[in-house]
């Protein structure tokens, strides 16, 4: 059987390689740090089920909101000064 790279299964499953990479070391295995590297079927089907046990945290968390309390105070100033 052929080995499967991260990169490849990461897109498969919408998540970043980072992410994969976390979930393969804490199922045991012991992969580079790289979207390169491979794991067979068999270690995938480990993965799979850690991913699973773990929540399906398989997607990609939210993007956080960003807040620009300075932009928004200097827009009103700039509003209050055009007012006259």
């Amino acid at each position: 059987m052929s080995k499967i790279r991260i990169f490849s299964l990461a897109k498969e499953l919408g998540m970043d390689s980072k992410v994969l990479i976390e979930h393969c070391r804490a199922v045991g295995l012991s992969v580079k740090g790289s979207a390169l590297a491979s794991i067979s079927p068999e270690e995938k089907q480990l993965v799979m089920t850690q991913i699973a046990a773990s929540g399906g945290s398989a997607t990609k968390a939210p993007e956080p909101q960003v807040s620009w309390p300075r932009l928004a105070r200097l827009r009103e100033k700039l509003r209050a000064e055009c007012a006259i």
